[in-house]
C-alpha cells in the first residue's frame, strides 16, 4: 500500500490491519465506511482530517481484552475541565464539561499512529509495527481515576508514563497470546510508551494530535451554538475553518534516520500553536482549573494523606467511584458540574509576581467569611511550547524554533501564562466534612 494522504483519503477508503480509514465528513460527507462486525461505530475525528472504524476480532480487540482497557471508558479525558471560564470579575451560572474518555483517546491515538507508521512502513519490522500500535492503545493504561486532575496528590506515584514499566511488570496480564500471535515486544512497548526511540516520538505526536483534535471539535461546536462568543472560541473556530485538518499532521511526518521530522514547517507551526492555545485557554487556564485545583488540593490530598484514598484504589477505579467520594465530602450530589457548589460564584486572579500574590491573598483573608485557594506553578513557561520538533526545509533539517523563529516566539508567548492563581468565594457554604478538609489544607500550606 502506498503513502496515504488526506487527498487520497477523500478519493477512497484504506484499511490498515483492523482499522478502516476515510477522510473526515468535512471533506467527503458521509462516505460509506463499514465492517460487517465492528468494534466501534464510525469515528469522525474532523480536526485531524480522518474518519475511521475498528473491526472486531483483530489486534485492537485482543489488546482491549488482554489489558482490560474497558476501565478507561469510565475515565474522562478532561475530567474536571469546563467552559466558559471564570475570571476576576465574573463567573458563569452554568458550565459545560467534556464527555469524551481516555478510551476514546487511545483509539484515536492508535488510528493516527497507524497512519504515520504506514507512511514510513519500509522502516519497521512487523514486530515494531504491532508493538507501536499496542503502545498507542495502552499508553494511558495506568491512568488513575480522575485523570491528570488527581496526579498532583502524588506526582511520582500516579504518573502513568514514568511508572508504566514498573506497573506493567507487577500487573497480572496474560500477554502470551499477544507475544506469540502478534510478536509483541514488552521491552519495546515500555520504551515506546516512555517516549524513547523513533516509535516513542511517533507516539508522542499521535497522542498530541488525538487530544487536540477531539478538544478542538467541542470548541467549534460550542461556538456554533453559543450566543455569547468569547474571543478564544472565535480564534479556535477560525483556525479550524482556515485549516480544517489543523490537528492532523500525520501526513507530513517522516522518519529520517533517527529523527522524526515534519516535511511542512508552516503546518507544524500551525499545529503547535493550536496546541499552545488549547493549553493556555483550557488545559491549564486559571479560568477553567477551579474544579481540578479545588478537588485536588482540598479533598483528594486530604483523603490521600489520611489513607482513605489510596494509589491502588485510583488504579482500579473510574471517575464515578471518585464522584461518590466527592458527593460525601461536599454534602451534595453532582458538585463537579455545579460551578457554584460552594454557595456562591468563584473568582480567580493571576499573578507573575509572588509578592503581589501574597499581598492580594492577605487582603482577601481580612474577610473572615471567605474561601481562598492559591496555586503556584513553579516552571516558566507553564506550558511546553514544543518548538523543539524537527522540520524539513529546503536547506536541511532544523528545529521549528530555528526554521521559523518568529512563529516560535509567538508560540512561546501564548504558552507563557501567569504561573500563580488565587481563587476565592465569598460567604462559602461548607459541610462539616469539607470544613475539616479546608482547615487541613490551610495548615498544610503554612508549613
Amino acid at each position: 500500500m502506498g503513502r496515504i494522504t488526506l487527498a487520497s483519503l477523500v478519493k477512497k477508503n484504506y484499511q490498515l490491519g483492523d482499522v478502516r480509514f476515510s477522510a473526515s465528513s468535512r471533506f467527503n460527507g458521509q462516505q460509506e465506511l463499514q465492517f460487517g462486525d465492528s468494534l466501534t461505530s464510525r469515528i469522525d475525528l474532523k480536526a485531524a482530517g480522518i474518519s475511521y472504524m475498528v473491526k472486531s476480532g483483530g489486534l485492537t480487540t485482543e489488546v482491549v481484552k488482554a489489558f482490560g482497557l474497558g476501565r478507561l471508558k469510565n475515565i474522562r479525558q478532561l475530567t474536571y475541565g469546563f467552559w466558559p471560564p471564570i475570571s476576576e470579575n465574573q463567573s458563569p451560572k452554568m458550565v459545560r464539561t467534556f464527555p469524551h474518555t481516555r478510551y476514546d483517546h487511545v483509539l484515536d491515538t492508535m488510528a493516527l499512529m497507524a497512519l504515520m507508521i504506514n507512511n514510513n512502513r519500509g522502516l519497521f519490522t512487523q514486530t515494531e509495527v504491532n508493538t507501536g500500535l499496542i503502545a498507542a492503545l495502552t499508553h494511558d493504561l495506568f491512568t488513575p481515576a480522575g485523570g491528570d486532575a488527581i496526579k498532583h496528590v502524588d506526582m511520582k506515584g500516579l504518573d502513568e508514563d514514568t511508572n508504566f514499566g514498573d506497573l506493567l511488570s507487577k500487573a497480572d496480564f496474560n500477554l502470551r497470546p499477544l507475544i506469540e500471535k502478534c510478536g509483541l515486544s514488552v521491552e519495546l512497548l515500555v520504551k515506546t510508551v516512555e517516549g524513547k526511540g523513533v516509535l516513542g516520538r511517533l507516539l508522542d505526536l499521535a497522542d498530541k494530535q488525538a487530544y487536540c483534535a477531539r478538544d478542538l471539535a467541542y470548541f467549534v461546536e460550542w461556538q456554533r451554538q453559543s450566543q455569547n462568543k468569547s474571543d478564544i472560541i472565535w480564534q479556535l473556530a477560525w483556525h479550524s475553518v482556515k485549516q480544517p485538518s489543523i490537528a492532523g499532521i500525520w501526513d507530513i511526518i517522516k522518519v529520517v534516520g533517527a529523527d522524526v521530522v515534519a516535511t511542512d514547517a508552516e503546518r507544524m507551526a500551525d499545529f503547535v500553536q493550536l496546541r499552545a492555545m488549547l493549553w493556555a485557554n483550557l488545559y491549564v487556564s486559571p479560568g477553567t482549573k477551579f474544579f481540578e485545583d479545588f478537588f485536588a488540593e482540598i479533598i483528594w490530598q486530604y483523603l490521600y494523606d489520611e489513607g482513605k484514598l489510596t494509589r491502588h484504589q485510583l488504579m482500579q477505579w473510574g471517575d464515578s467511584d471518585l464522584q461518590n467520594m466527592l458527593d460525601g465530602a461536599l454534602g451534595q450530589i453532582g458538585a463537579s458540574t455545579d460551578i457554584n457548589f460552594l454557595g456562591g460564584p468563584p473568582r480567580v486572579k493571576t499573578f507573575v509576581d509572588a509578592k503581589k500574590a501574597d499581598a492580594f491573598e492577605m487582603e482577601l483573608n481580612k474577610n473572615e467569611n471567605i474561601f481562598v485557594l492559591r496555586k503556584d506553578d513553579k516552571k516558566r513557561p507553564v506550558i511546553k511550547p514544543e518548538t523543539h520538533y524537527k522540520v524539513q526545509t529546503a536547506t536541511g533539517i532544523f528545529s521549528l524554533k530555528e526554521a521559523l523563529p518568529e512563529r516560535a516566539e509567538e508560540i512561546y508567548h501564548i504558552a507563557d501564562i501567569d504561573p500563580i492563581r488565587v481563587y476565592w468565594v465569598e460567604n462559602p457554604v461548607m459541610s462539616q466534612t469539607l470544613r475539616i478538609m479546608y482547615d487541613a489544607y490551610k495548615k498544610r500550606i503554612k508549613k
